[in-house]
């Protein structure tokens, strides 16, 4: 591990990390904005507002994650699919325990809260290891 220290590494994570929650805060702020203003005060189908806001929530987090959080510019088209992919398993993920939650007639914020946190760790690891992860990065790993 060439120039690297452990110290090293569990800063960077830990940076990253960091940057990931506070950008992951707030594109999840924008999906609550939305899906609020969809289902709450227009009255539309949860399910549908659900499936919108967290779209919405996928493409602001693409691009802020992209630009501050793992500063990588590169391959844009690859990196946006990977992003998307992982961003919907977390929209799976979401619309499940909005269901769940319909079913036993727990209040639509706290289904949206409780799928948010749920699914953003593994979203991190997911998005680090597969969606941003530079080359250097990779071949600092195998090694």
């Amino acid at each position: 591990m060439e120039g690297y220290s452990v110290h090293r590494l569990r800063t960077e994570l830990a940076a990253q990390g960091l940057r990931y929650g506070m950008v992951g805060l707030f594109c999840t702020g924008l999906d609550g904005a939305v899906f609020t203003l969809l289902c709450g005060l227009w009255g539309q189908d949860p399910y549908l507002s659900n499936l919108l806001s967290i779209h919405l929530g996928i493409l602001c987090g693409f691009f802020l994650h992209r630009r501050f959080t793992f500063r990588q510019r590169d391959r844009l088209a690859v990196r946006f699919l990977r992003f998307y992919a992982v961003g919907v398993s977390g929209l799976l993920l979401s619309q499940m325990a909005l269901w769940v939650g319909v079913q036993l007639g727990a209040p639509l914020w706290l289904n949206k809260l409780g799928a948010a946190g749920g699914s953003a760790a593994l979203q991190f690891c997911l998005n680090r290891h597969l969606t941003f992860q530079a080359e250097q990065n990779s071949r600092r790993c195998r090694e």
